[in-house]
């Protein structure tokens, strides 16, 4: 589970920092973060304050991730060969995303980016954009992996480290349908949002859906799906009307020419 984090989980998110430095310092990572520098309690603090950090659970309620998700893009991104051009509110940026090493090959950072993906689209940014210091090769990898790509690098002091050649990476997502996009607003799970979305896919059986979806509150994921089979049967119909029709012009036509 990954939540907004409140001022009480500072010591475990504090906690992390400490992990990560310590596996830094014995060389079992390389993220490029100096102890004491970046990054550290008052980070933690100052996101807490902003409600941009996230903290991520496992199934006994420890936390053993962290990340903090807002729009405030580093002031080096102004030098970035972006792939993608875009306003500042259609970006979303993920920053010190810390995985504890006890859980490492489990996928939670995997369940982290999903998060951070989804997050993103709810909050109607299709451009994702992050950085990482070239170092963090393990880093990188793991981006690349999701169809996050690299942009280039800018040297510089990076929250107070000198030295840091910063690698930027942007990713493109799709923000689905408006339709999906409603039903998301409205409470639904994304999955079932999906699925209603994919098999509205039609201009008239959307604006059907989307018109149904508007009116009501949140509705019994039965009574969606009766509407839906009720739409897509109204669309059968007027298809086939226009077949018959089509047909009965033909006919008509031949006779004429007769």
């Amino acid at each position: 589970m990954i939540r907004k984090a409140t001022r009480e989980d500072i010591p475990a998110i504090e906690a992390l920092y400490d992990e990560i430095h310590t596996r830094e310092e014995a060389g079992e990572v390389t993220t490029g973060w100096i102890r004491g520098v970046y990054p550290v309690r008052e980070t933690a603090e100052a996101a807490v304050e902003r409600d941009d950090m996230f903290v991520q659970k496992d199934q006994d309620g420890n936390i053993i991730g962290t990340g903090i998700l807002n729009q405030i893009q580093v002031d080096v991104y102004g030098e970035g060969s972006w792939r993608y051009p875009a306003k500042d509110d259609q970006v979303m940026v993920i920053h010190t995303l810390v995985i504890s090493g006890r859980v490492k090959g489990k996928g939670w950072g995997n369940e982290f980016l999903r998060f951070y993906e989804d997050y993103a689209r709810d909050h109607g940014c299709p451009y994702l954009r992050l950085d990482t210091n070239a170092r963090n090769r393990a880093a990188r990898a793991f981006y690349k992996s999701h169809g996050y790509h690299e942009v280039g690098s800018v040297p510089t002091v990076f929250n107070g480290i000198p030295g840091v050649d910063l690698v930027l990476i942007e990713k493109k997502i799709d923000l689905g349908s408006k339709l999906y996009q409603l039903m998301v607003r409205k409470g639904y799970p994304r999955d079932f949002a999906a699925l209603i979305a994919q098999e509205m896919h039609t201009e008239f059986t959307e604006n059907r859906m989307i018109g149904y979806i508007a009116r009501s509150g949140l509705l019994p994921p039965e009574e969606v799906a009766d509407e839906m089979l009720a739409i897509l049967s109204d669309r059968d119909r007027i298809r086939d009307k226009h077949i018959l029709e089509h047909a009965q012009q033909s006919i008509n036509e031949m006779y004429r020419k007769q």
